[in-house]
């Protein structure tokens, strides 16, 4: 919760809307996440938005929720997509035919966002995809002005 950005980051809208629309919004860390008893469960704060005050969120209470019972969870994660963001994606997997996970667990996991845009390289500049720092040198020659960005950063940070 710390590190939302009021001014930037669009997850506060998204839950600011659902909750004038009667949602109750519950945050959990990926580390909170527990496989018990077949259920898939987590420690969770329960979160009141507010739009104009200086404090943008109180935390109301703490609960342990099952998630196959919540309607929606948004996932949204920034970097680093870790070994604990991937055993998550695998524990929401287990209840994404229960409960509506916006950002399916599997498709996050398989196709990292930027990695996602080489299904439209027709609608894109020349385009290039590499840790090879002789491969950049090559593309940055032959196309003169480009911009590089981290495979996995966010925000534009690092470009």
């Amino acid at each position: 919760m710390n590190s939302l950005n009021r001014k930037t980051d669009t997850t506060l809208l998204l839950a600011l809307e659902a909750q004038k629309r009667g949602y109750k919004i519950y945050y959990y860390e990926t580390k909170n996440l527990t496989f018990l008893n077949g259920k898939i469960v987590s420690l969770c704060k329960e979160v009141v938005f507010f739009e104009k005050k200086q404090k943008f969120y109180s935390i109301k209470n703490l609960k342990i929720i099952d998630l196959s019972k919540v309607n929606f969870i948004l996932m949204r994660q920034n970097p680093p997509f870790n070994m604990d963001y991937i055993t998550a994606t695998f524990l929401l997997e287990k209840i994404s035919k229960k409960t509506c996970i916006i950002n399916d667990p599997v498709s996050v996991r398989n196709m990292p966002e930027k990695l996602h845009s080489m299904e439209f390289l027709k609608l894109m500049p020349a385009t290039i995809f590499t840790k090879d720092i002789g491969e950049i040198d090559k593309f940055m020659k032959k196309h003169k002005e480009i911009v590089i960005k981290p495979t996995h950063g966010y925000g534009g940070k690092n470009i």
